[in-house]
């Protein structure tokens, strides 16, 4: 993939995730890695949204906590807690990806899951090191904050 000088690439375009659709996302993942089988998952997860109502489509950080919270309630009978405390984190930083500007988005993912260095990534983006380095740290500082317990609306 090559960059054209004052041309973004379509991955980079302006696009915001709805909070909508990080909820969604979030308490879909909680419960899927609950080790329930599929039918369940199903039941437990509408449930979990009918009981949120009209809150899905509110951006507000205490609405996720309420959400996860929802889910550790229900799911606290049926799921080891060690499987379900991963779950709630694994979620928690799914959240937190999410809600990053896309160019942030894009660095982190490439950084984590492609093990990407940052020459990789400027490399590959068109990018001047130094912004690479200011996404990266932008981007965990986002993240860092969003999942930390005061952020979500739970006592530490």
């Amino acid at each position: 993939m090559t960059a054209v000088a004052g041309a973004s690439p379509e991955w980079a375009r302006p696009v915001k995730v709805p909070a909508a659709d990080r909820l969604l996302a979030t308490t879909y993942l909680v419960v899927r890695r609950s080790g329930l089988r599929d039918r369940a998952v199903h039941r437990t997860w509408r449930k979990v949204l009918r009981r949120l109502g009209t809150d899905i489509g509110v951006d507000d950080p205490h609405v996720q906590g309420h959400a996860l919270d929802a889910i550790c309630a229900e799911l606290s009978g049926t799921t080891a807690p060690a499987a379900l405390e991963a779950a709630v984190a694994d979620a928690v930083l799914l959240d937190g990806m999410l809600s990053l500007p896309p160019r942030q988005r894009f660095a982190l993912h490439a950084a984590l899951a492609w093990q990407w260095s940052v020459t990789d990534i400027a490399t590959h983006t068109g990018w001047t090191r130094c912004q690479v380095h200011r996404l990266l740290r932008a981007g965990l500082t986002t993240v860092t904050a969003r999942s930390r317990p005061s952020a979500l609306g739970t006592p530490p």
